[in-house]
């Protein structure tokens, strides 16, 4: 249960260069930890850009060291706003019902043709 590592955490940082869609950066959010990504397949749908994390061309290590300090060094008002905004995101968007009712319905639409 990695529950009380996020409880510790102030950001979550995830450097992967190659990610289909990571339930990392999502169970991060869903903890209210805004994230810190390379741009990698899945990420851009894991993350609101500047409202719950911050996607980063990958391969710029200035522009990712940026984005952690950026969020590092936020009014603990913003932070809590961002925090508050990523654990909506992740626990409406990536609900468990959610998916599983999308995935029913593409069944079925895929079936009916």
């Amino acid at each position: 249960d990695p529950s009380p590592v996020y409880a510790a955490a102030d950001m979550a940082v995830h450097a992967s260069t190659s990610e289909a869609l990571s339930n990392f950066l999502i169970e991060a959010q869903g903890n209210g930890l805004p994230c810190v990504a390379y741009h990698a397949q899945g990420n851009n749908e894991c993350i609101i850009e500047g409202k719950t994390g911050f996607i980063v061309p990958t391969g710029n290590r200035e522009a990712f060291c940026a984005a952690i300090e950026g969020l590092a060094g936020e009014h603990a008002d913003v932070r809590r706003q961002r925090s508050a905004r990523a654990k909506a995101h992740a626990r409406e968007t990536f609900d468990e019902t959610r998916q599983i009712d999308s995935y029913l319905n593409l069944f079925h639409k895929l079936l009916i043709k």
